[in-house]
């Protein structure tokens, strides 16, 4: 999103106009689940240590 002119985010100048007492902040897993469908299919299950995110 573009800045607006008075340098405020849009976005911001939304949540003032629309929840001028705030929100509340929610983690992501207290209202999404995920379930993998499948099981995983790989042909190799050997990790690489290299990254942050073994894969």
């Amino acid at each position: 999103m573009k800045q607006t002119q008075n340098d405020t985010h849009p976005l911001e100048s939304l949540l003032q106009q629309d929840c001028p007492n705030g929100v509340e902040f929610k983690e992501l897993r207290e209202f999404l689940q995920y379930k993998q469908p499948t099981k995983h299919i790989a042909k190799d299950t050997s990790c690489c240590d290299e990254y942050e995110m073994p894969v």
